[in-house]
């Protein structure tokens, strides 16, 4: 039903494709709407974080400190590039394989078509695969395009900010900190939009040249009829001339999405200098030099997530997922030796995580490690259904064996994350907890400390001319003292006589408002750099010490 054409392999008008499920599934009612919204949810979403990553919007401190925001952190773009190219490989499966997926599975690998923009609408809005290879080709460049011309205007409006702020200070010639004002902006902005570039490729590369290369799979449909037609749609003739033109358009659009890694490694070995600064050989140093480096900020998304010699890994792990979701179908035309080859490529790249071990973090190296697993058997189930042992498995055990198999990766993310949110809180919890201790000591240290240390001194024979102060207050306070200065008197002996005792209590009290008339109190240059707010639940001890030089009134700050 829905189905017409050479070998029932394309789909009438109201109907859509499912590659997991090889049949064309009638389109529900406002399909094409609701893709429509989808797609419309995923540029907002785009738009906002890139408005966040430019910094036009700032996320409140309230949300940046809970545990959800914490929880998020972890997951570093080691662990999400691990994440999309794994499930992004594994849902192309569907079309590679041409395989009826048991139910479990089958569902699950729909839910991931939007890895792959296969978005059911195309279909049912009554665009064929010629429309599809011209949409998916030409929207990236148009958003590439947006970005750059979007980039241009914001360095024109910060130029025209700069020369605005001149002009209103009456300068007849640009100052040198302005030249470098706009030198400074312009690098700034061209390494935002060459970032939000980068992670435009990265994200449509690989669905991209699907599409592109489906067009041109072609089939025979018998042994007897050598007529070819595109395995995507048998509607289309592949001998057609019309078909041929289209091919010679679609293998331009494959050079040019194809060139894309190869640009990456370009802007990679032009900035190799200081990627490797001359004579430094540690990896540690090379990494904290990088960090530091603003120069290479443009094109940190491209090698951040490795070790420092694997700058051009992300390059291979480009063309990786295009040999899987793209280049696999085009290598035969039966689904067993399609299968086999994925096998045998999933059990090559599993090695050659495990060796090359290319991320700086060791628990991203054992992910992807794992992830490679995990495509190596999803392509041995699909091989196992392709054989008669699938006819003696319960196809629903079997999917569900299968759905459990491709979850271990983002289950094996989310727990490490859970459980380093948990030890990075306990953490911050007991450091808190020793300097709660820490202020209730010190809250504590008029009752005891005063007495011992006093008899320390006195024990010591400690000279009348030197003395040891220590002082507890508030820090407001204390605020007070630094701003303000301790009025010093010289006694004969340790007794302060109560005239004496009620002068000094009045002057301390008094200090403030007589500043400028008493010329034994004498402000500190302390004062205008500290700032004390008053906060009576928390001590603070301060130790003070002078020397009394015969000078009378001695001020000490």
């Amino acid at each position: 039903e829905g189905a017409f054409g050479p070998l029932c392999g394309a789909c009438k008008s109201g109907y859509s494709f499912s590659a997991s499920r090889l049949l064309c599934i009638k389109c529900q009612e406002g399909s094409s709407i609701n893709s429509i919204i989808l797609i419309i949810f995923v540029f907002l979403s785009g738009s906002l974080f890139g408005l966040y990553r430019f910094g036009y919007i700032v996320i409140p401190n309230s949300f940046t400190e809970s545990l959800f925001s914490k929880f998020t952190k972890q997951f570093d773009n080691g662990k999400l590039k691990v994440l999309f190219s794994t499930y992004q490989i594994v849902q192309g499966v569907t079309y590679s394989m041409d395989i009826d997926y048991p139910s479990p599975f089958s569902n699950f690998l729909n839910g991931l078509s939007f890895l792959t923009f296969d978005f059911a609408g195309f279909d049912c809005a009554g665009y064929d695969a010629y429309d599809k290879v011209i949409i998916y080709s030409t929207v990236p460049i148009v958003l590439g395009l947006f970005l750059c011309l979007f980039g241009m205007i914001r360095i024109w409006r910060n130029i025209y900010k700069i020369n605005n702020h001149r002009h209103h200070h009456r300068r007849s010639s640009p100052s040198p900190s302005h030249s470098h004002s706009k030198q400074l902006m312009k690098t700034n902005i061209i390494s935002q939009h060459v970032w939000a570039l980068l992670l435009l490729s990265y994200l449509v590369l690989p669905p991209v040249t699907m599409i592109q290369f489906q067009i041109l799979d072609c089939i025979e449909l018998s042994s007897t009829d050598k007529s070819r037609v595109a395995r995507i749609d048998t509607s289309i003739d592949c001998d057609s001339n019309p078909h041929q033109y289209f091919e010679l358009l679609d293998i331009s659009f494959i050079l040019i999405y194809l060139s894309i890694p190869i640009i990456w490694i370009i802007l990679l070995y032009k900035s190799r200098h200081q990627l490797f600064p001359f004579g430094v050989y540690d990896a540690e140093t090379i990494s904290l030099l990088r960090f530091q480096d603003q120069s290479i900020d443009y094109i940190r998304f491209l090698f951040e997530s490795y070790r420092p010699s694997m700058i051009y890994w992300e390059s291979f792990e480009m063309f990786r997922r295009i040999i899987f979701v793209g280049l696999i179908p085009l290598m035969s035309p039966s689904s067993l030796n399609r299968g086999a080859i994925g096998v045998m490529l999933s059990l090559l790249f599993m090695i050659l995580y495990r060796e090359l071990l290319p991320f700086h973090i060791s628990f991203n190296n054992n992910l992807v490690y794992i992830a490679q697993l995990t495509i190596f058997l999803t392509y041995a189930g699909s091989v196992i259904l392709e054989t008669d042992i699938s006819k003696s498995l319960n196809d629903f055990l079997f999917g569900l064996i299968l759905c459990c198999v491709n979850l271990l990766v983002i289950s094996l993310c989310f727990c490490f994350s859970y459980y380093r949110t948990i030890q990075d809180y306990k953490i911050k919890k007991l450091k808190q907890e020793k300097l709660i201790k820490k202020i209730e000591w010190a809250c504590h240290f008029s009752s005891n400390k005063f007495a011992t240390t006093f008899e320390s001194v006195i024990e010591t024979s400690v000279s009348s001319s030197h003395c040891l102060v220590f002082y507890f207050g508030t820090l407001e306070e204390i605020g007070y003292i630094v701003k303000c200065g301790i009025p010093v008197m010289k006694l004969q002996n340790l007794d302060l006589h109560y005239e004496q005792q009620k002068e000094l209590d009045k002057r301390n009290k008094n200090g403030q408002a007589n500043l400028e008339k008493d010329p034994h109190i004498v402000p500190s240059p302390l004062a205008s750099s500290l700032s004390f707010e008053s906060k009576p639940e928390l001590g603070f001890g301060l130790g003070l010490g002078f020397d009394d030089d015969d000078n009378d009134d001695e001020m000490i700050s």
